[in-house]
């Protein structure tokens, strides 16, 4: 099986106003991310049988993370907007 490399597309500007509605004494939280550390391998031990998610904090935390680094480096797509 080969990979082929995709090529990057890039993003479109959103032509309509995004407006964020916000109720009364809700405040919006800003924050800036960043790394603690940095891997290069994972090692997976009992590889044989599979983890439940819900019981073992690795994995949660390995499917989280896989989840939100699928977020922040994706692209908005029209299902991901907002509806009005």
């Amino acid at each position: 099986m080969d990979a082929k490399p995709q090529a990057c597309q890039e993003q479109q500007p959103i032509d309509e106003d995004i407006e964020v509605v916000e109720g009364p004494g809700s405040q919006l939280e800003v924050g800036t991310m960043r790394g603690k550390v940095a891997f290069d391998e994972l090692m997976i031990w009992g590889h044989e049988s599979t983890s439940d998610s819900s019981a073992d904090p690795y994995v949660r935390g390995t499917e989280e993370w896989i989840a939100f680094a699928e977020e922040i480096h994706s692209y908005t797509t029209e299902s991901k907007l907002p509806t009005r």
